[in-house]
């Protein structure tokens, strides 16, 4: 992979874009482009010496804030139609619903990057 288009401009540092964490507008402003999903790991096995730079939100804000976007037929619009059944289920679901799905499992997207740790 080229880390370099992770480079935040005048700096050493690369960014960690992790989801729900105002990724999006921090790379507008200092990287001048998007990202992608890159971990630190990937960053540190091409660059042992590499910098990282993160965001990191609280999170149950994080959850909120995936919960509002994915509400959004907007937000599904974006992806591939795999994700068709996640879109479907967001519909229908209240909030307390969801947390309790995503509790025990029972989403039908087991592996979605904006419901991992931030790790």
């Amino acid at each position: 992979k080229d880390i370099t288009r992770l480079r935040i401009k005048d700096t050493a540092f690369h960014f960690v874009h992790i989801p729900k964490c105002a990724g999006t507008a921090f790379c507008e402003r200092y990287i001048g482009n998007q990202t992608g999903h890159v971990t630190a790991l990937q960053i540190k096995s091409i660059d042992p010496e590499a910098l990282i730079l993160t965001i990191i939100r609280h999170p149950i804000n994080r959850l909120v804030s995936f919960y509002a976007n994915a509400k959004n037929d907007g937000y599904w619009a974006r992806y591939a139609s795999a994700h068709r059944p996640m879109q479907d289920y967001m519909r229908t679901r209240a909030f307390n619903e969801f947390i309790l799905d995503l509790e025990q499992g029972f989403l039908p997207v087991k592996h979605d990057i904006h419901l991992l740790p931030q790790s």
